[in-house]
């Protein structure tokens, strides 16, 4: 099993100075390309039911948030 989350949304700021820089700096490095986010307790959900379950999800990569 992989797991390929894109980025950790819980490691966004809240609201103030603190986040305005945080998104500038993303901007400034990826400039127009789509991020992904996803929270850290979603990604330990799935994880947990993959190693309790290894069978159901052998061979298989998980992608979050992809449509």
């Amino acid at each position: 099993m992989v797991v390929k989350p894109a980025g950790f949304i819980d490691l966004i700021p809240q609201l103030g100075v603190a986040r305005v820089f945080f998104l500038s700096a993303m901007r400034a490095v990826l400039g127009e390309a789509k991020q992904k986010w996803i929270a850290c307790e979603d990604v330990g959900k799935v994880v947990v039911k993959a190693l309790l379950k290894p069978d159901e999800f052998s061979m298989i990569a998980l992608r979050f948030l992809e449509k």
